[in-house]
């Protein structure tokens, strides 16, 4: 696939790049980029919006402005995906993510859904902070 081309498909992954020396991107721990998994668990959490009642919907939409001010700063920094502080905001966003689909599933609460995503915040603001 050709430049922008290759952007079309999900399934092909982005080539490593180098950012001040560090190659970023590559590794068995990021298959998929705290970027990507921004944009997912944005998407994850518009889903879940339907299903919460007021007292959620109210803390939902509180973590999900914190988490779209987050996106900006994290894309205004470079980042060291080698970093702890990036695996753990990966990892973060991987369970937050977890818990948004048992609860658009029924299987989990709204709530419990809100505590993973602002945890996953938490460990985000450590990456780049305001």
């Amino acid at each position: 696939l050709r430049g922008s081309d290759r952007r079309l498909r999900e399934d092909v992954p982005d080539p490593p790049r180098q950012i001040r020396g560090e190659v970023v991107g590559v590794g068995p721990e990021n298959e998929e980029t705290v970027g990507r998994r921004l944009v997912r668990m944005l998407d994850e959490i518009n889903a879940l919006i339907p299903k919460a009642q007021s007292a959620d919907l109210e803390k939902l939409r509180k973590v999900r402005t914190e988490l779209l001010d987050r996106i900006g700063t994290l894309v205004e920094s470079n980042l060291n995906s080698a970093s702890q502080e990036y695996r753990e905001a990966a990892d973060g966003l991987g369970a937050a993510s977890a818990a948004i689909r048992r609860a658009i599933a029924g299987m989990e609460s709204v709530a419990k859904a809100v505590a993973a995503i602002a945890k996953a915040v938490e460990l985000i603001a450590k990456l780049a902070p305001a």
